[in-house]
């Protein structure tokens, strides 16, 4: 495991941007049916995060592959780093998931294509 190989200073960094982030993506997730009780906008949503992590996970590679990280990081905190986003992120999701199958009584992919992302069905989703 690449935390493995992290200093206890860099074990720390790592401690507090899983704390931080997981927060923040949880969060907004909790948000998300606090404000919303449409079907289409939460799984349009829900695929907005796909997107999203998928961007962001593209970005952190890139940035690794190229060495250009972040000041003060490095490889082996910077690969950990992107570990735990993925896991926070599948965490965000599967809560969106099981969420809104706790409030509609059905799955939310009857409302997306099995990657998580929306279909497009008669102009709902663009």
């Amino acid at each position: 495991m690449t935390e493995d190989l992290l200093t206890a200073d860099e074990r720390k960094v790592l401690e507090t941007f899983v704390r931080v982030t997981r927060e923040g993506e949880m969060a907004q997730a909790k948000e998300l049916f606090r404000n919303s009780r449409s079907r289409h906008h939460i799984a349009r949503t829900h695929s907005q995060y796909v997107t999203d992590w998928e961007t962001t996970r593209a970005r952190m590679r890139a940035s690794l592959k190229s060495g250009t990280l972040p000041p003060d990081t490095s490889e082996a905190l910077y690969r950990a780093m992107i570990e735990e986003a993925e896991k926070i992120a599948e965490d965000k999701l599967h809560f969106v998931q099981l969420m809104f199958e706790m409030t509609f009584g059905v799955s939310i992919f009857n409302y997306l294509r099995p990657d998580g992302k929306a279909v497009r069905w008669f102009g709902l989703f663009g």
